[in-house]
């Protein structure tokens, strides 16, 4: 196991009996937590959950939420419907990405909004179903086009790619047979308006890294796989699904699919991995995105040393397994657990280490997927 670099507190006269030298590693040695995700779900709130399907934290300020991306700065973009007729007042709301409110209306006066998506230079794109449009965001909200493109069939799903393309998902009138993706350049410009044309209510889109799009069809209860330049790779990747709605890739080779208010697991080939991974989902949870969150290099804060007992704490992430060892040298092979493995539930925690003799001790935090 190989793990980040010690971050060692230098040596000094403890005013007790004993002296402390510690260092934190993350299991695996990534700051990128390996195996451990956050998926969030537009839940009518936005409701965040572990890939295993443990609920986690849920907002309790949005309407009716819908779509969910990520930014480039690890902010999440919340679209939110408003849960009143003739929705004209959506809204986009802003979190951190341990769910801390940081903007409930970075944008305002939306009409039905529906799918968002980030791109890689700091702006966001929104498809507003009934007016038939795609608005482009500066991160703070200014308006860059309110209308960046305009005159589509109620547009419900957006997608972006790193080269610069945004896929548009057209409804269509009547929705069996009449949904189309469109590809356009993130400047607006029409490449394709018709991409891939005979979809049936296609709502969520999904781009993965090897240039294919995955398109969730809400009216006949499929997921198609198709190439970015429009070929047909399987249209029913997927079948028998109520209504999905929301697609997201985790960047692993599964996708996740929300339909008939549950989020199902999938491969990329098609296969079921867990068709019920989420249940209990209220308005089919539109809006979902997997990501695997970032953990700032941990740093073990200066111990509190008083009489025979040192206390210390270190920064982690909400959902993950902590567990804190020590030993009493640094040529012990083996570490001792200081009580049990615990599931964090702040950004920070802590723990106390009572030391019955005098010398000194080592510790450490393992953080793992639980």
């Amino acid at each position: 196991m190989k793990g980040l670099p010690d971050h060692r507190w230098p040596r000094r006269n403890w005013p007790a009996l004993v002296r402390v030298v510690a260092f934190l590693i993350i299991l695996n040695g990534l700051v990128t937590i390996n195996g451990f995700a956050q998926i969030f779900c537009g839940n009518f709130n936005a409701v965040e959950y572990t890939t295993s399907g443990g609920f986690m934290r849920a907002t309790t300020e949005l309407g009716v939420a819908q779509g969910i991306a990520f930014a480039t700065n690890g902010d999440l973009l919340v679209v939110d419907r408003g849960n009143a007729a003739p929705f004209v007042h959506g809204s986009v709301a802003q979190y951190s990405q341990l769910g801390i409110l940081k903007n409930r209306y970075v944008v305002q006066n939306l009409h039905l909004p529906v799918g968002i998506a980030a791109d890689k230079n700091g702006f966001f794109y929104i498809a507003s179903a009934s007016d038939g449009t795609i608005g482009k965001f500066a991160m703070d909200g200014t308006v860059v086009a309110s209308a960046l493109i305009s005159g589509l069939a109620s547009p419900e799903g957006v997608a972006v790619d790193d080269s610069g393309y945004l896929y548009v998902g057209n409804y269509g009138p009547g929705g069996n047979g009449t949904g189309t993706i469109g590809k356009y350049t993130t400047s607006g410009n029409t490449v394709n308006a018709s991409l891939i044309t005979g979809l049936s209510g296609p709502v969520g889109i999904a781009l993965d890294g090897a240039g294919y799009l995955y398109v969730a069809n809400a009216y006949n209860g499929t997921v198609g796989r198709y190439t970015t330049d429009g070929l047909t790779i399987n249209g029913s990747l997927i079948s028998g699904l109520g209504n999905p709605r929301g697609i997201a890739l985790d960047g692993k080779g599964h996708l996740f699919v929300t339909y008939n208010n549950v989020l199902g697991e999938y491969t990329t080939s098609g296969a079921a991995v867990n068709t019920s991974l989420i249940t209990g989902l209220i308005g089919y949870g539109i809006g979902v995105v997997v990501q695997i969150p970032k953990l700032q290099i941990p740093l073990l804060s200066t111990p509190i040393v008083l009489g025979k007992n040192v206390t210390f704490s270190w920064n982690t992430v909400p959902g993950l397994t902590n567990l804190v060892q020590y030993k009493t040298n640094s040529f012990q092979s083996n570490w001792l657990s200081l009580g049990t493995a615990f599931i964090a539930t702040n950004l920070f925690a802590g723990a106390t280490d009572t030391v019955a003799t005098t010398g000194q001790r080592f510790y450490r935090v393992q953080c793992s997927a639980p």
